[in-house]
């Protein structure tokens, strides 16, 4: 109740009261999960920058770039065999744009 209420002018039902208060108490409680959520978080984001950066000093740097004068190595050799190309559509082409085309173009099938 707001506190320049008069409450011997409270014409609120004790039911609605009841309700009231229980709505409250359980919106406090969940702000007080929502807290903890936050707080559980931002304690696993701390612990994924401290793996990430143990992580870091742990993988070994990449070997040094050749010199821009050397011819790059091709690739190795595949044994998969290269994939034929597209096969077209056996869909016709769809009609231009407008809600009406759409739905008789799509009624179709």
């Amino acid at each position: 109740m707001p506190p320049h209420q008069n409450p011997s002018t409270d014409v609120t039902p004790p039911s609605i009261r009841e309700q009231l208060s229980t709505l409250i108490a359980i919106s406090a409680a969940n702000v007080r999960r929502l807290d903890a959520i936050i707080t559980q978080m931002a304690t696993v984001n701390i612990l994924i920058d401290i793996q990430t950066e143990t992580m870091a000093k742990l993988i070994p740097h990449p070997p040094p770039l050749p010199p821009s004068n050397q011819q790059p190595r091709s690739p190795p050799p595949t044994s998969t065999p290269p994939l034929p190309p597209p096969q077209q559509s056996l869909l016709p082409p769809p009609p231009p744009l407008s809600c009406e085309n759409h739905k008789q173009y799509w009624l179709t099938f």
